[in-house]
């Protein structure tokens, strides 16, 4: 079946490449405009050369067809994920864990600005995470900590049945932010002076 569809999009692939190539031609000339009124009267001559050019124009079309069909039913693929689950069968959106990731790291006051791209591979599933982190702290242990967060809760959702992998993106590092928020909330802190009585 993979052969067949593959042989599609390489005839495909052909046939649009050679009507790319002949309105090149014809627009440097290397093809007249007598040449195509030549060809056209060809088709026109026989019965037999009609049928042919119907034949070859419908196959075009369905070949067309079948492969926008077959590119969609394979990109809403791509944003669904497939898994056994205690009462039978359950498919979820891409979209809908994206939304679970963020929630996750929500409740995180270093990961500012997350950005994901969730890609699924057979029973590998990666996440892509770009971040802006706030604050001073070590790098490697709060890139464990993300991950193991967002590998916890995938495991809680989706079972033992893909392997999960976070690819961590550190796009920014705040500091400043961070030193302005804690100096405002140790301002908050500090007591009202004590005024002496009159």
């Amino acid at each position: 079946m993979n052969t067949i569809k593959a042989l599609f999009v390489v005839i495909y692939t052909l046939l649009i490449v050679v009507f790319g190539t002949f309105l090149i031609a014809a627009a440097i000339q290397l093809i007249t405009l007598d040449d195509i009124m030549n060809f056209v009267g060809y088709i026109y001559q026989s019965t037999n050369s009609r049928l042919i050019t119907a034949c070859i124009g419908l196959g075009i079309a369905l070949l067309g067809i079948v492969l926008g069909q077959y590119s969609l039913t394979r990109l809403k693929k791509a944003h669904i994920l497939h898994f056994d689950g205690e009462d039978g069968p359950t498919s979820i959106a891409l979209s809908a864990i994206e939304d679970i990731i963020k929630r996750t790291l929500s409740d995180n006051d270093e990961v500012k600005d997350p950005k994901i791209i969730i890609a699924a591979k057979r029973k590998k599933l990666v996440v892509s995470l770009k971040v802006q982190l706030v604050g001073n702290f070590s790098i490697q242990e709060l890139s464990k900590i993300l991950r193991a967060e967002i590998t916890s809760k995938l495991q809680k959702l989706l079972g033992q049945q893909y392997h999960i992998v976070v690819k961590l993106h550190i796009a920014k590092i705040d500091k400043k932010e961070a030193e302005t928020a804690s100096d405002f909330q140790e301002n908050r802190r500090l007591p009202f002076p004590e005024y002496p009585e009159e």
